[in-house]
């Protein structure tokens, strides 16, 4: 057991450099490594601890001020997982107050002021971080992902490069610069960082695998089926050699299948689920991926001959290309074409019954998959577009009924009539005007016989029928 450094040389507390070595050349000669090794490996950790400035004082603090920092970072810890930010922010400013040498908890600190939103804080303690310790890669692609999310893209490109080459082997060190590249739509440099890394790792094998699916991955969202094709054929070609990793490249093109399916690339989603079925035939969950890509690949085929489907009414199709594009708007897009879609498929329905109807019977018979997808909206719809039927089947017979005035006769006619409000207005006054004209009891015999005969035209404004009849008694 090493026990206190100090007691292990032989030293007091104060001890300066002279006597620290003094006291380990003697303990070493005491001790030989051959006689006594593990005494010989305390003396020569305790050497290292208290020779080093920096080591001997976060010993020290820790020596005399471990179990309230323990205390403090199992606080720290606590509040973390339960998303109290604020309060591990606080036990972490505490711990630094007791020594601000430790690094670790200022990484802490600057880590959690970034997750609660104080990036320009987080960047002051990862500046500290990178300047004393400027060969910390870890430190340095943290602060290289602050700089990023304040939007400082030149700056943090700079600091991934740098951690990239204070460690060549961290790949999510590359990969975070990839992805920065990818956020700004830079593929070219996206693509070049990564082919850059494949050269390092030319010779390590499996590890190219991580890369290239990397490299798919920029494929994907530049949407570049002409690279994807290149870049699954390397992938190919490395399984050839590697064919104990099947399960493992299975799994990969599964993850990348679900890419291509967010992004509707449904026929390459298939592509994947299909080799990757071969790769591992017994994985329950890339089947059930490739069954659902399936259904969305005729869904995706469906959609694109009815966009192009000029006997079918634009409204119509509106909801399907909403379903299929919804991702690509912001809400507030979403919300106001959604708005419109309902506007106008209530208008068609209304107005324009017969083509509304014909429009819908093509989309089930046509498009059975799409269909089925909106079959309660679209049912709806249909139920519009026959009760205007309905209503237009009553008001035929309304206009050769004599047992009702003609004033209520144009009245239905307005209501069923595609005019502007301000016309509406207008012909309503008009109308108003000419029932004042009208014998009570015919107004109320009127309305009665509408009431009971043609109900639907009834429920067109069925408050304002009501006042009338009872005006009229």
């Amino acid at each position: 057991m090493f026990g206190d450094a100090y007691e292990v040389l032989g030293i007091s507390n104060d001890a300066i450099e002279l006597e620290i070595k003094r006291a380990y050349n003697r303990k070493i000669k005491e001790f030989s490594n051959e006689k006594h090794p593990e005494q010989f490996k305390n003396i020569r950790r305790a050497y290292e601890i208290l020779i080093n400035e920096a080591s001997r004082q976060k010993y020290d603090t820790m020596r005399t001020f471990g179990p309230e920092i323990n205390r403090l970072e199992a606080d720290a810890e606590h509040a973390l997982s339960k998303k109290d930010l604020h309060s591990a922010t606080l036990a972490y400013k505490k711990i630094l107050m007791i020594e601000p040498s430790l690094h670790i908890y200022r990484n802490e600190l600057a880590l959690t002021l970034v997750q609660q939103g104080d990036l320009e804080k987080g960047l002051i303690q990862f500046e500290k971080l990178v300047t004393k310790y400027p060969e910390n890669a870890s430190y340095r692609c943290n602060y290289a992902h602050c700089l990023q999310k304040l939007g400082k893209t030149n700056e943090a490109v700079d600091s991934f490069k740098t951690a990239h080459h204070l460690d060549p082997n961290d790949v999510n060190i590359v990969f975070s610069l990839v992805e920065l590249y990818i956020d700004n739509h830079d593929y070219e440099k996206a693509r070049f960082t990564i082919e850059s890394a494949l050269e390092e790792k030319e010779n390590e094998g499996f590890h190219r695998f991580y890369y290239l699916f990397k490299l798919i991955h920029v494929d994907i969202f530049e949407r570049n089926t002409e690279q994807l094709e290149r870049s699954l054929a390397r992938v190919e070609t490395l399984i050839s050699a590697h064919i104990e990793e099947s399960a493992y490249v299975a799994n990969e093109f599964a993850r990348l299948a679900f890419q291509l399916y967010e992004v509707k690339l449904y026929d390459w989603a298939k592509r994947l689920t299909e080799r990757a079925i071969e790769l591992d035939p017994e994985n329950e969950y890339i089947q059930a991926l490739h069954e659902s890509n399936e259904e969305n690949n005729v869904k995706s085929k469906e959609f694109q001959y009815l966009m192009d489907d000029e006997r079918i009414l634009k409204p119509v199709k509106h909801p399907f290309f909403l379903a299929f594009h919804k991702d690509e708007m912001s809400d507030e897009e979403f919300e106001q074409s959604l708005s419109i879609m309902y506007e106008n498929v209530e208008y068609i329905a209304k107005f324009d019954p017969h083509e509304t109807i014909k429009s819908l019977k093509r989309v089930l018979i046509k498009y059975p998959h799409l269909y089925e997808s909106r079959q309660e909206f679209l049912e709806k719809i249909q139920g519009l577009a026959n009760r205007s039927l309905e209503e237009q089947s009553q008001y035929e017979q309304l206009k050769h009924d004599h047992q009702v005035i003609n004033a209520l006769k144009r009245l239905i006619a307005l209501y069923l009539s595609d005019v502007s409000e301000e016309e509406r207005k207008h012909y309503f006054d008009d109308i108003i005007d000419e029932l004042t004209y009208e014998r009570t009891r015919a107004v109320y015999q009127s309305v009665t016989r509408i009431q009971s005969s043609y109900p639907l035209l009834y429920r067109l404004n069925e408050s304002f029928f009501d006042e009338l009849k009872r005006n009229a008694r």
